[in-house]
This record gives structure tokens, sequence and C-alpha cells, in this order.
């Protein structure tokens, strides 16, 4: 289990670097955030993978 939780956070670290180097590559295209955020997508869906087995702890409890 922790051994699969190593990767997890792994590939939203590489995903989270990727985006930094290459968002000054695509500042000045005409398309440039477009591009930027369909970037943006897979750290979306690499965080929520990455939290996914500690959903849990981010859940907000109702008080009664």
């Amino acid at each position: 289990m922790q051994r699969e939780n190593r990767w997890r956070h792994l590939a939203l670290l590489i995903c989270i670097l990727l985006l930094f180097t290459a968002t000054p590559l695509f500042v000045g295209f005409r398309h440039g955030a477009v591009i930027l955020n369909v970037m943006a997508a897979p750290i979306m869906v690499s965080g929520a993978y990455a939290l996914s087995s500690r959903k849990h702890e981010f859940a907000i409890r109702k008080r009664n």
C-alpha cells in the first residue's frame, strides 16, 4: 500500500514540475492559455488520484 501511494504522489509531482517548466514556453502563443489549461487537467486528475486513498481525512463532517 505504501509503495502504491509513493507512485501516486510522484506522478503528481512530475505533472506539476512539467507545468511549471512549460509555462514560459506557451505564454507567448496566441492560444497559450488554452494549452496551459489542457496541461493542467492531468494535474487535477493526478491530484485527485493521489488523495483518493485519504479522502476520509478531507471529508467535512456534519455536526448534529
